[in-house]
C-alpha cells in the first residue's frame, strides 16, 4: 500500500506494509536512565503563595538510538530547559 499525502505543496508518500494505528499493537518498550544538573529558586513571603524559576539540562541517552529519519539515528535526548513556577508550597 502506498500513501501519498499533499502537504503545503510537497507530497509525502510512504511505502508501509500495514496502516499506523494496526502497526501500535505491535510495538515494544525500550527503557533508558537519565537525569538532570540543576538549580532554581522559590520566592514568596509564605508558603501559600510562592513563585519559582528553575534551570536544568536533563541528560538521557540511548545507546541503540532511535531512528527519527531513514537512517538517521538520534542516542542523546534531553537538554536545558527553565521553568517558571506560580503556586504554594504544600
Amino acid at each position: 500500500r502506498v500513501t501519498v499525502v499533499d502537504v503545503g505543496g510537497y507530497q509525502l508518500t510512504t511505502a508501509e506494509q500495514i496502516d499506523f494505528f494496526e502497526s501500535l499493537k505491535y510495538g515494544k518498550a525500550h527503557y533508558t536512565v537519565g537525569g538532570f544538573i540543576g538549580f532554581g529558586a522559590l520566592f514568596g513571603i509564605d508558603r501559600g503563595t510562592l513563585t519559582g524559576v528553575s534551570m536544568r539540562y536533563y541528560f538521557v541517552p540511548f545507546p541503540k538510538g532511535i531512528e527519527v529519519l531513514d537512517g538517521v539515528f538520534l542516542k542523546e535526548f534531553g537538554g536545558f530547559y527553565i521553568t517558571i513556577n506560580f503556586g504554594s508550597f504544600y
